[in-house]
């Protein structure tokens, strides 16, 4: 039995500068993300429709955006309310955000494109009383890429 129960994205997801329905959210196979793995992500947790550690979340995901030379389309105060309107959209009190910033559309396959950017919502259920006294099994494998 998994340690938590996903199902599939809430209704809004937030792309590039608006808010569209998850299945109208398309990015081309061009972006950097698809082409080399080349962005990043973070990803928080809510309670009751609120963000835990938000601002932490955000330091860690400007910082990585400055060393992987991606710009965030955002300054901090206009990504929260952004996250905070695609919560009040969804309205899904146990779920997850994940921020993803790509490194764009490349012509050649090397070069950085304006980058795109994506939150997503996903509702889970957290693990029952039972799942969490009989915690889970892991396995740790010393692998370098």
């Amino acid at each position: 039995m998994p340690f938590y129960f996903w199902v599939p994205m809430a209704k809004w997801v937030f792309l590039n500068n608006d808010f569209v329905e998850e299945e109208m959210a398309f990015l081309h196979f061009r972006d950097l993300s698809f082409q080399r793995g080349y962005g990043i992500f973070d990803f928080l947790r809510l309670v009751g429709n609120k963000p835990l550690f938000l601002a932490h979340h955000l330091d860690r995901f400007f910082f990585s955006a400055r060393e992987m030379h991606l710009s965030v389309p955002f300054d901090r105060a206009n990504l929260q309310a952004v996250i905070f309107n695609l919560i009040q959209k969804n309205n899904l009190p146990e779920s997850g955000i994940r921020l993803s910033l790509t490194g764009g559309y490349s012509e050649d396959g090397f070069s950085l494109g304006k980058s795109n950017f994506l939150i997503s919502q996903h509702q889970f259920t957290p693990p029952t009383d039972e799942q969490r006294k009989a915690g889970i099994k892991l396995v740790s494998y010393p692998y370098q890429r």
